[in-house]
């Protein structure tokens, strides 16, 4: 997702001083939390009685990262969608869908404001989702 919205948007971003640097820094800590649940979910796989604390606190991150991803506020002129990922687009691009929207918007009507706004959604979401997927200390 991000690299598409790097693809498509990064000349007219630039152009209005906005960076996608933060949204893939975001990415990135999510893709490597997510290899980190991964080798935990391994490891507990491994274990002839694995821990039944250490099992629910891998569960309840599996079951609940979801709900990281919605925002109510995310979409006020959509109420119907709060899914930061999984929202309806107008964009052809697949990426985050109100970064997308925002552009697309802002290219025909030079509001580049909700550009700002969708791409700290999208940023405050995957990074939401990146600590929820971190272990939890003990």
């Amino acid at each position: 997702m991000y690299e598409a919205a790097e693809q498509a948007f990064k000349a007219d971003l630039l152009n209005h001083s906005i960076s996608l640097v933060p949204l893939r820094d975001a990415v990135l800590r999510f893709k490597t939390a997510a290899a980190g649940l991964n080798q935990r979910i391994a490891s507990l796989q491994r274990e002839a009685t694995p821990s039944p604390l250490a099992l629910r606190t891998v569960n309840d991150q599996l079951m609940l990262l979801e709900r990281t991803f919605l925002n109510p506020r995310a979409f006020p002129e959509k109420h119907y969608y709060s899914h930061v990922i999984w929202a309806s687009s107008s964009s052809s691009v697949a990426t985050f869908p109100g970064l997308a929207d925002a552009v697309a918007a802002a290219k025909d009507q030079d509001k580049w404001d909700d550009v700002h706004k969708h791409l700290t959604v999208a940023i405050q979401a995957v990074e939401n989702a990146a600590s929820f997927l971190e272990p939890v200390a003990e």
